[in-house]
């Protein structure tokens, strides 16, 4: 099968990212064909594993558009380049993966089969991260509650960026449904779909995969060069910013009596914040920041811990760090949010609180600090259902289903449009 990918980034930036560039790996693996289409920001990784297009203009910040007559002609450009690369290669199918340009899905539905991985709340929030102003999760269908909850302002006169992208968030909501199949994460981003309008022909479940590196005996000797026993280890994965919770375990933190180490394997620019809070709760000596490192390097930071937090505070559709922490041997401790739940299993592969409940989720972690064997065990138990559930074969084979459900859609799609032409 040869299959288009279009993608916003095309680098391992975060865990979206690296699903894609693990799954054309997979997908390559398989026998299939892969060919990227990409933005042409400088930092973009070219990697001359396969056919790599990078284009201008993939991704537009709407809310800084230039003049329309400049932006018209961009665009037909982006159309013209886009479609001789499809007539040129014949794509079975075009995989869509975080691309926020709904001029870009308009110019792909037509042209093949498409199919569109959703990674997070974007798509039906006019914020992004489908959160109120008062910081809790939202639970309305992109519309008229957005002006009701204030995610919206009602003065046209002083737009802000999010009322200014809102005509193309509504455009790209629409262009969407044109989309023959959208792979939803997790329950969670599947119910958010049907809310929003998406039929549930289109719509199919996907869980994300993690690589296992080897067996049992394999992930616990590795461990076993990093962990020190007793040192009480808390790792957090993940990049900074405040809808991933750091504030929140930081604050979790200062309520476990010491000793323990917090090692925060992230990096931006809310990563200032986090400073502060930590400054501020006095908790400089106990707190670790390494930064951003690759699968590999990462890895020996889930080792070292006794158990991995993700305190997530938004409608997090997945979540790939918790997985990962669990295929290398760790208890996972999360806030109930989004499509957590669908792979943590509370009181057996880790444990859960409810969402932004700090005092819960300081209780929850000092549980597994305290308590080294139930640790192990749900360790244990996250690794046997990481290589069972969330395989990457399993994950192959199911993403090769869908592909063959969306060129069956559309080729049923275009003999309905024939016969009703013809009639």
């Amino acid at each position: 099968m040869k299959i288009l990918h279009v993608c916003d980034w095309y680098r391992p930036f975060g865990g979206a990212e690296r699903l894609l560039l693990g799954t054309l790996e997979l997908l390559e693996a398989a026998g299939h064909q892969n060919i990227i289409i990409t933005s042409d920001h400088p930092s973009q990784m070219r990697t001359g594993k396969r056919l790599e297009y990078f284009l201008p203009n993939l991704e537009i910040n709407f809310a800084l558009l230039p003049r329309w007559r400049i932006f018209a002609r961009n665009m037909k450009q982006l159309q013209k380049n886009i479609g001789a690369i499809i007539r040129e290669h014949r794509p079975d199918v075009i995989h869509i993966h975080n691309l926020q340009n709904p001029y870009v899905i308009q110019i792909l539905t037509p042209l093949a089969p498409t199919v569109r991985s959703v990674h997070d709340p974007r798509l039906y929030c006019f914020t992004n991260w489908r959160l109120l102003p008062n910081n809790e999760i939202c639970p309305h269908p992109l519309g008229k509650a957005c002006l009701k909850e204030k995610c919206l302002s009602w003065n046209f006169l002083r737009l802000s960026n999010t009322e200014k992208w809102a005509p193309f968030k509504l455009m790209h909501l629409r262009e969407n449904k044109k989309i023959d199949m959208l792979i939803a994460e997790s329950h969670a981003v599947e119910a958010c779909l049907r809310q929003n309008g998406f039929s549930d022909l289109q719509i199919a479940l996907l869980p994300n995969y993690t690589e296992k590196k080897g067996e049992w005996r394999q992930v616990e000797a590795f461990n076993r060069r990093y962990h020190v026993p007793g040192q009480r280890v808390v790792v957090f994965v993940g990049r900074a910013s405040y809808e991933k919770g750091i504030e929140h375990l930081v604050e979790a933190m200062a309520l476990i009596p010491r000793p323990w180490k917090l090692v925060l394997v992230t990096g931006g620019e809310y990563l200032g914040r986090v400073r502060e809070k930590i400054e501020a709760l006095n908790l400089g000596d106990a707190v670790e920041i390494p930064g951003v490192h690759d699968y590999e390097t990462t890895r020996t930071y889930y080792a070292r811990s006794d158990v991995v937090v993700v305190p997530s505070v938004w409608m997090e559709s997945f979540c790939l760090v918790g997985l990962e922490a669990m295929a290398n041997g760790k208890p996972v401790v999360a806030f109930r949010a989004g499509g957590i739940p669908d792979w943590l299993l509370d009181n057996e592969t880790g444990l859960l609180a409810p969402v932004r409940d700090v005092k819960a989720l300081a209780g929850k972690i000092q549980t597994l600090l305290d308590n080294e064997k139930l640790a192990r065990e749900m360790g244990r138990k996250g690794y046997e259902r990481a290589a069972k559930v969330f395989s990457k074969e399993r994950y192959l084979s199911a993403l090769e289903g869908i592909f063959q459900k969306a060129i069956q859609l559309k080729n049923k799609s275009h003999k309905a449009n024939v016969t009703q032409n013809q009639a």
